[in-house]
């Protein structure tokens, strides 16, 4: 089985690497051909903490914040989710990715869980620009045409999360 490749580390504030640390047992054993609909997964996973953290705040641009977050991960779900869905073996393959998902989504959990709120905010934003990366990989597999257009707006996309989350750790 062929690993994934992962953004490469740095020393900044932004470094994506704790989420992806945290994920590594996963991404680590997962085939090329497994990585969209994983991350489609991963994408969901982020949707549902962004709709959890909006109901948590009183602030109501905050929660607006919060949510355009929330759609933009759903967006990223459901492109790739609608380009895997041509595949005839998708129903299969997403069985076959039942316990991985799982499995993900209790890493997931653990590496967020148990932290202040904005230390959970670092380090979702930090996770966005390994997503941006990612987005960024698979556009590169597509080459050029509207696939690797809409690949690189949602990479944009993560990093519009990321922005945001950093701002709002700025006030906390």
């Amino acid at each position: 089985m062929t690993t994934t490749t992962t953004p490469s580390s740095s020393s900044d504030a932004n470094n994506p690497q704790p989420l992806l640390d945290a994920l590594a047992p996963v991404l680590q054993k997962l085939a090329p051909e497994q990585a969209p609909l994983l991350l489609a997964a991963l994408e969901r996973m982020a949707a549902d903490k962004y709709r959890a953290w909006a109901d948590q705040t009183q602030d109501p641009v905050e929660k607006k914040g919060l949510l355009d977050c929330a759609d933009r991960e759903e967006a990223i779900s459901e492109f790739i989710e609608s380009l895997e869905e041509e595949n005839e073996h998708f129903e299969e393959r997403m069985a076959a990715l039942k316990d991985l998902i799982a499995n993900t989504k209790a890493l997931y959990d653990e590496a967020l869980d148990g932290h202040d709120r904005k230390t959970r905010f670092q380090l979702q934003a930090a996770g966005e620009l390994g997503g941006a990366n990612f987005m960024r990989q698979f556009r590169e597999t597509h080459g050029s045409g509207p696939i690797a257009a809409q690949f690189e707006a949602l990479a944009l996309g993560e990093e519009a999360n990321s922005k945001f989350l950093s701002v709002l750790v700025e006030s906390i």
